[in-house]
């Protein structure tokens, strides 16, 4: 997957810099893009996304954007094993995604507002 997503950036000019036009590193795009990887079901997917939007910040330290892509793997992997479990009924876990997900555009929209 890693070598999927790096094969699949456009190479930079041929100074050989790492970062790419927008400062992320391509550790930094590799991660971004495993995040990304789709769990075959869109409401999934959209829960995924949001936390993987919601905890982009340039100034983590590795430890933090360790643990983050540690926490994001191990939801996608635990969304993943309840699609196998019910294989035949999709729609049950696209159901609970799209709860979760209104209930996390929910608390963030109550946390914006007091910003």
């Amino acid at each position: 997957r890693i070598q999927n997503a790096v094969a699949e950036k456009p190479a930079n000019s041929s100074s050989g810099n790492t970062a790419s036009s927008d400062n992320k590193t391509v550790s930094d795009q590799v991660t971004e893009d495993v995040l990304r990887e789709k769990t075959g079901v869109p409401e999934c997917d959209e829960v995924i996304d949001f936390f993987a939007d919601q905890s982009k910040n340039q100034e983590d330290d590795i430890v933090s954007k360790a643990t983050k892509e540690f926490v994001f793997n191990k939801i996608r992997q635990s969304f993943k094993e309840s699609i196998e479990k019910n294989k035949g009924d999709k729609e049950k876990m696209a159901k609970n995604c799209k709860e979760y997900k209104a209930q996390l555009d929910k608390f963030k929209t109550e946390q914006d507002s007091t910003k």
